[in-house]
């Protein structure tokens, strides 16, 4: 579908905008700022024969575009949409070290693995490819048209962050039209968690979904039994004082915070690409986002990689330096799309000397699709009022503007980081 050069599909210019959302949503939704590329309207396009030419940069138009096959399996028709497929094509080519024929593989070659629904309340369901290195994640209805809205913006904010940026990088974007049965809106991204590379690989031991809130942000143990395995930010640091899902006061502990150490020469860098990133999701009027932590203990014998032993048993330590050096290689230039991705597509621990910790982080920002729309402002003054009712901090709860959001976000992050 990536490379049909079939009729398109004009969406309409208004919808391209990538809009500075004032507090109190001043300009309207779409509005263009001063000097912000806007497409000239105009009736369905037809793709021109460099449509999808590798060494074309996307133009308004291939914003809008929406490529569109009628197929037909198992005697039933259905129709398949790729919206803006050579914007996403030039995602992955430039941005995420991904040719056409890999993607195709990638997503093609084995049946994708289904996983269910997220442990969030979205119920949006999850697939992984078969490498593990993409996810396929389903879209609510209200997200597809807010992430076609976006995407000028966030392509040009990718386009200039691309080895600094903590977003996800969304790769694809599709709906599939099935007979009696609701249209399927379908994203691809890529997969924080994939660890890349030969073995022996770190093995993510922990993981968590940090907001930055404290209410209703603890797993408890009895839902950890059920199943439960992304943490929040009072089991990532407990010397807080929250609430779990139910409203059961969480009472937090003596003691300093607990930090992810990352060594002071990387920690001015993250929190300035954190907060650019942050500034990106506020003027885009965008909340309810998460930092994903994964966390993974370096293996006892990474030292000792694919080790070629002599007949006595002995390392032979000139082939152990050889496979140590090709391991690096493989993971820096196949696999790392980011500088938070240089240890086995991860981030390796250090102290504030510099020097190397037993632990890889895997992180960035998810769920960047969550619009401070008037269903969020309804929620948002409903628990404001409660809270203040019982005499709380009502910018505690979740569902906030997006600029005290994204306030909250980074100080949970810097307060957080070493």
């Amino acid at each position: 579908i990536d490379h049909l050069t079939e009729e398109g599909v004009d969406i309409g210019a208004e919808r391209l905008s990538t809009p500075t959302m004032s507090k109190d949503g001043e300009g309207g939704r779409g509005s263009p700022s001063a000097g912000e590329p806007v497409a000239a309207p105009g009736g369905p396009s037809r793709a021109r024969s460099d449509s999808m030419d590798p060494c074309r940069v996307p133009e308004a138009d291939d914003f809008r575009r929406v490529a569109q096959l009628s197929l037909e399996l198992e005697g039933q028709e259905y129709l398949f949409e790729a919206h803006a497929p050579f914007v996403f094509q030039s995602i992955r080519r430039r941005f995420f070290m991904m040719e056409d024929e890999e993607y195709v593989q990638t997503m093609c070659r084995e049946p994708l693995k289904m996983v269910g629904e997220g442990e969030g309340k979205s119920g949006c369901y999850f697939m992984f490819s078969k490498d593990q290195r993409l996810i396929i994640k389903s879209v609510r209805k209200s997200e597809f048209p807010f992430l076609v809205r976006i995407l000028m913006g966030y392509y040009e904010h990718i386009e200039a962050n691309t080895f600094h940026s903590l977003l996800p990088r969304y790769l694809g974007l599709y709906k599939i039209k099935l007979p009696n049965r609701p249209v399927e809106r379908l994203v691809v991204m890529n997969n924080l968690f994939h660890v890349p590379g030969p073995e022996p690989r770190p093995k993510i031991m922990q993981k968590f979904d940090l907001k930055g809130s404290l209410l209703k942000r603890y797993v408890t143990d009895e839902e950890r039994n059920a199943g439960v395995s992304v943490l929040k930010d009072l089991n990532f640091c407990q010397h807080h004082n929250g609430t779990d899902n139910k409203g059961n006061t969480i009472k937090a502990l003596h003691g300093p915070c607990r930090k992810l150490r990352i060594g002071k020469l990387r920690w001015s860098s993250f929190v300035a690409n954190i907060m650019n990133d942050v500034d990106f999701l506020r003027a885009h009027n965008i909340m309810d986002y998460s930092l994903l932590l994964g966390t993974a203990p370096v293996p006892t014998d990474l030292k000792e990689v694919q080790l070629r032993r002599s007949s006595n048993g002995r390392i032979d330590a000139e082939a152990a330096a050889t496979a140590a050096a090709e391991a690096a290689v493989y993971h820096l230039k196949k696999e790392c799309q980011t500088e938070w991705q240089r240890d086995f597509g991860g981030l390796r621990a250090r102290n504030d000397d510099e020097e190397e910790e037993n632990v890889i982080y895997y992180m960035g920002i998810v769920d960047i699709l969550q619009e401070f729309n008037m269903k969020k402002r309804l929620e948002s003054a409903y628990k404001t009022r409660v809270q203040v009712l019982a005499g709380k901090d009502p910018t505690l709860i979740s569902a906030v503007d997006s600029s005290v959001y994204a306030q909250r976000f980074v100080n949970f992050m810097t307060d957080h980081i070493r």
